[in-house]
């Protein structure tokens, strides 16, 4: 037991001198009543370490280096050293690092009554804009008409909260303008906003944006990435148009209408799905669309518009749903890919020019409404070698299967009673044309079937034999 406590009490001893300094002890005066002197104590014990932690340098305030003190005494046994701030590292006005916005000095306003509209670039020499939300105390609330028009200097813009309106051709040829970063409260993208802005890559509309006025992103060539809100309701006419990088729209299901031209010319898109919400599609709205293999349309389109789908060159089938009762001239003129066509019964016409230059086309089925097929409607569909003319067609117009040189065999119904010059023009392989006339009408143009080598059967001379014409 003795043997523990002593042990004890030198661990304790040894305790009492680790937290000692390392500092000398003051000399002690003689001690007289004992009558012997005490001498200088120099003993020396170790400091007890505290780290004082390093501080990293931000942007704007600087930093210090790891250093010691010792906690019991307060020596500094290591000095921090001051580390310099390390200062903004700025890209597109905004620091990479920090987060910090440095906002465009020198822009132009125009201060109206409580608020303020943002008129031009003025003194601003650095081509990343970031606006400032106030000027003078008074909110900027938008982008006033042909702000930027032709600002090749810009190439980066941050619009703050509080805008809600970017004016008509605010930035029109700003062509170097590569990023664009809108505001939550951004209402209105008025007509040509960022027409040929072809630098453009990326745009994100907020939410509350329900329509994307006439050009807004016309012929924005280096456009590949969209995104649409929710709230949209109406895409206008040419609004998209020239977008020529752009590989698809993911179109909201509330737009309900989309105007000519919306995505012509968008040369890299491959597919799209026409909202249920619309039921029209409009004049040109897919014209050379070059790379467009598939659409979807659905059954609730009545109407399909001129050149809708003229020149795009990759796309091989289209399925017309029985809701449309009508398509307008050019609607799939050189779609040189396209192999079959099954109009819905309700379609009346196959009007001017509908399949001009489908040099693919094979097969063509025709409803029973039609009584008309116009000029041009089949010319150069060298690989037709598959159509019935309805039995209640009346007129057939000038070059109407011209240079349909795969065509062998046609009969044409006793309805018809006018066919234009030139409307069997160049069908060099065409063996027979049967007639339900007796005779040739009065209103066949001479030359209907000029350089057309078939022979031509009237009526009385055939019939038909399991539905197949049959000379008597």
């Amino acid at each position: 037991m003795l043997r523990k406590s002593i042990w004890v009490l030198a661990l304790c001893a040894l305790a009492l001198l680790s937290v000692s300094c390392g500092k000398k002890q003051p000399d002690k005066a003689p001690d007289k009543e004992q009558g012997k002197e005490q001498g200088t104590e120099n003993e020396a014990c170790e400091h007890m370490i505290m780290i004082d932690a390093a501080v990293e340098a931000s942007c704007t305030e600087p930093g210090k280096s790891e250093g010691r003190h010792c906690l019991t005494c307060g020596e500094v046994l290591t000095q921090a050293q001051e580390i310099p701030a390390k200062g903004h590292t700025w890209q597109n006005g905004v620091c990479t690092v920090c987060g910090a916005v440095n906002e465009t000095q020198g822009l132009l306003f125009t201060e109206m009554d409580g608020y303020c509209v943002l008129s031009g670039m003025g003194d601003g020499k650095n081509g990343a804009v970031i606006v400032p939300a106030e000027h003078n105390g008074l909110p900027v609330t938008a982008v006033a008409e042909g702000a930027f028009t032709g600002c090749e200097a810009l190439y980066s813009l941050i619009l703050p909260e509080g805008i809600t309106e970017i004016g008509a051709f605010a930035f029109e040829n700003c062509t170097n303008l590569k990023s664009v970063t809108l505001p939550e409260s951004l209402r209105e993208i008025q007509e040509g906003a960022f027409l040929r802005c072809s630098s453009l890559q990326k745009i994100a509309l907020p939410e509350g944006i329900t329509a994307i006025r006439s050009a807004a992103f016309c012929d924005c060539k280096g456009l590949t990435e969209v995104i649409l809100p929710q709230t949209l309701q109406s895409i206008e006419d040419t609004a998209f148009s020239g977008c020529s990088r752009m590989k698809g729209f993911d179109i909201p299901a509330g737009v309900t209408q989309i105007g000519w031209d919306a995505f012509s010319f968008c040369e890299a898109m491959e597919s799209f799905t026409v909202p249920e919400g619309v039921t029209m599609i409009a004049d040109a709205l897919f014209r050379g669309c070059k790379k467009l293999k598939t659409v979807n349309i659905h059954d609730g389109v009545t109407q399909i518009g001129n050149s809708a789908f003229a020149q795009c060159s990759a796309l091989k089938t289209v399925i017309i749903p029985e809701s449309v009762r009508g398509i307008d001239r050019f609607a799939f003129q050189k779609c040189t890919s396209l192999s079959e066509i099954v109009l819905p019964e309700g379609i009346t016409a196959v009007v001017y020019q509908l399949f001009d230059g489908c040099i693919g086309l094979k097969k063509v089925v025709l409803p029973e409404s039609v009584t008309c097929i116009d000029e041009y409607a089949f010319r150069g569909c060298v690989a037709l070698c598959e159509i019935k003319i309805p039995k209640n067609v009346t007129l057939i117009g000038g070059y109407a299967f011209q240079n349909c040189k795969a065509l062998t065999e046609i009969v044409i119904p006793e309805k018809v009673a006018k066919i234009d010059l030139y409307a069997f023009d160049g069908c060099a392989k065409m063996e027979n044309i049967y007639c339900g006339v007796s005779a040739q009408p009065e209103k066949w143009w001479p030359t209907w079937n000029f350089n057309c080598p078939a022979t031509v059967h009237w009526g009385g001379s055939w019939e038909y034999v399991d539905g197949v014409p049959t000379l008597q």
